[in-house]
């Protein structure tokens, strides 16, 4: 019995290390995602959606709210720095639900864009088209 206890207690705090060390790999990864949106960079911008389904098996969908860029979402920041190639990309990896739910500030992308008189832009209308 105490073998028995002793190697679940070993099972269960090597699955605590190896939790933590992903979520502070995960963040390594997506540091410098920002930059890539705002520089417009849809290549890298593809490559690291890639790499973090690849090794964490994590869609966009699932960190996507948990990334700000001085206090902006992907998208939101792609529009303030006219990134259009970034932004189009991330609308279409994005399922609609995501994209029109409300954002830290309360409002969804399309209220936003409204409320900022950036209706006209490419984005704007990619965005519309795809909800």
């Amino acid at each position: 019995m105490p073998k028995i206890l002793f190697f679940l207690m070993s099972i269960f705090l090597a699955n605590i290390v190896f939790a933590t060390k992903a979520k502070a790999d995960i963040n390594s990864t997506l540091m410098n995602i920002c930059t890539i949106v705002v520089s417009d960079d849809s290549s890298d911008l593809r490559n690291k959606i890639e790499e973090v389904n690849k090794h964490y098996r994590l869609k966009l969908r699932h960190y996507y709210n948990s990334i700000s860029c001085d206090g902006q979402s992907l998208i939101r920041a792609a529009i303030i720095n006219d990134a259009y190639q970034t932004a189009e990309l991330l609308i279409k990896k994005l399922p609609k639900l995501n994209l029109r739910l409300p954002e830290s500030d309360g409002k969804t992308l399309q209220q936003w864009i409204d409320d900022k008189n950036l209706s006209d832009s490419p984005i704007a209308i990619t965005l519309s088209n795809k909800i």
